[in-house]
């Protein structure tokens, strides 16, 4: 009776998450489609004519930048990895890399079922005994990630005030949006610096009583976690470069990403480098929000309403947007090829 009970029970909690899997995806397409159909018949023509008349061959160096950002930023998880002695291969990691993008698309959950599955995959090629801190250092590695991202984030609407200024004037929700993710980049960024502290925390009693706690039920988990935290604390140089290398390599290539899209879209010039950091970095950021399935859709609007709120016209703004998704997603997608064939040795526990 009890096993009856816990199945259905099961089964209830994944008609859940599939139904929020569900609307989370709605959600995003009903954002894409707004963003269409919320231009004027002008802008609409504009929009298509947009579409018919791109220059492709702007399109191959975006690709080529986004690349890049995927071999960085496998690159970065690799070494992340060496720190722990745990020694996979470059292409086995970038393997294991593009297989959990294309999940984050396809799975519930969005990144963080991609980072699940990517949890998964290297528990499948490292030993028994290092299966935690094979997990953890995918923790680390989104963390710097993170702390890059809020990090350039805060810079970039440091130098932009005059266009926060505008927005203010102009887009009072807009105003609210880009304040409340400024908000969350500070707090994100303190929160992740503060990780490499946990010994300081574990000096405050409370703090100290709730990881014994932890650590009790999770049957150690929790201590060998902290211990593998010491290692990268221990190697505060690797860790420095590989977050300031993720703000050139993984951030800020995302804007000259998009200036590129825009150079071929016809009758598009003088592109303003201010706005077109301000949208992506800041699109990019609302793309963190747990709400839509990898960012899809928030993001979208974010860079279109702030390239709006500048010197872009919005049919240019919405297509941009829309030609950057295209490129994630293309990527992404391509990520399906390496879950077909499996690359590199797979060590049995």
């Amino acid at each position: 009776m009890e096993d009856n009970q816990i199945e259905v029970k099961n089964v209830g909690q994944k008609i859940k998450k599939l139904l929020f899997f569900l609307f989370r995806i709605a959600l995003a397409v009903g954002v894409i489609f707004y963003l269409i159909y919320s231009l004027k018949d002008d802008q609409k023509r504009a929009f298509l004519e947009g579409i018919k008349n791109y220059n492709l061959w702007w399109y191959l160096p975006a690709a080529l930048l986004y690349l890049i950002h995927l071999i960085y930023g496998a690159w970065r998880w690799n070494l992340l990895l060496k720190i722990q002695n745990i020694k996979l291969s470059f292409f086995e990691a970038f393997a294991l890399t593009m297989k959990s993008f294309f999940l984050s698309l396809v799975i519930p959950g969005g990144a963080l079922g991609g980072d699940l599955a990517k949890i998964a995959f290297i528990a499948k090629r490292v030993d028994a005994g290092t299966k935690v801190e094979g997990a953890f250092s995918i923790i680390i590695d989104r963390i710097t990630g993170m702390i890059a991202l809020f990090a350039t984030s805060i810079i970039v609407c440091l130098f932009n005030i005059d266009l926060l200024t505008q927005i203010i004037e102009n887009n009072k929700n807009l105003a609210l949006g880009v304040f409340l993710l400024i908000f969350i980049s500070i707090f994100g960024l303190i929160a992740g610096i503060a990780v490499f502290f946990h010994r300081q925390f574990e000096k405050v009693k409370l703090f100290k009583f709730f990881i014994d706690l932890a650590d009790k039920y999770s049957k150690g988990t929790v201590k060998r976690l902290f211990n593998a935290l010491d290692l990268y604390k221990e190697q505060p140089k690797i860790i420095i470069l590989t977050t300031i290398g993720s703000v050139f390599f993984i951030h800020l290539i995302m804007p000259l990403l998009v200036f590129c899209l825009m150079q071929g879209i016809a009758g598009v010039v003088n592109i303003n480098i201010g706005e077109c950091l301000s949208a992506i970095i800041l699109g990019n950021t609302a793309g963190v929000v747990p709400l839509f399935p990898g960012g899809i859709g928030l993001r979208e609007l974010i860079v279109t309403e702030i390239f709006s709120a500048g010197d872009v016209a919005k049919n240019v703004a919405t297509l941009t947007a829309l030609l950057y998704l295209s490129v994630i997603l293309l990527f992404n997608l391509m990520g399906g090829i390496f879950m077909i064939i499996d690359f590199g040795p797979k060590k049995k526990a």
